[in-house]
């Protein structure tokens, strides 16, 4: 006897074979009105983990870490800050990143001696290139601009 499970987004399907293949069983289900709670709860802790500026500021974060962190899978993740946020994942992580970056450009008693090089890597990014860029998309100004706004 074997069985066979195919378990989808929004079916589930289940067919047993006999020793000789032939059908015993089978059985096909919807089961869309979970979606929308998964999706929610998926939501709940994905931003549970975003909360954390050292886990998404870290150099290694990234969508597979976002997921196993959340306990799903990439494909998931992204769908959910996809149509949550109407945003794909490096977007939704580097507005998080350069909110925390302008923060901390703010914070002069403590990151008043970083570079920014230093600023750009405490929030995760290894290239000052990337950072800039990042900073210019999501500000419409460069962090330099941005900290002589600030009178530093």
């Amino acid at each position: 006897v074997r069985v066979g499970l195919d378990i989808g987004s929004t079916t589930i399907k289940c067919a047993v074979l006999d020793e000789h293949d032939a059908l015993i069983y089978s059985t096909y289900e919807r089961h869309y009105s979970h979606i929308l709670e998964k999706a929610q709860e998926l939501l709940r802790r994905i931003d549970a983990v975003m909360e954390d500026e050292d886990t998404f500021c870290s150099p290694e974060f990234s969508l597979a870490v976002l997921a196993r962190l959340s306990e799903s899978n990439t494909n998931y993740v992204s769908q959910v800050i996809n149509t949550t946020y109407n945003k794909n994942f490096r977007t939704f992580l580097n507005e998080r990143r350069i909110k925390v970056a302008m923060k901390r450009m703010m914070d002069s008693g403590r990151y008043g001696a970083y570079s920014m090089q230093g600023i750009a890597e405490s929030v995760g990014y290894q290239s000052a290139s990337n950072f800039i860029a990042a900073f210019k998309k999501v500000t419409g100004m460069t962090p330099s601009l941005y900290q002589k706004m600030l009178g530093k």
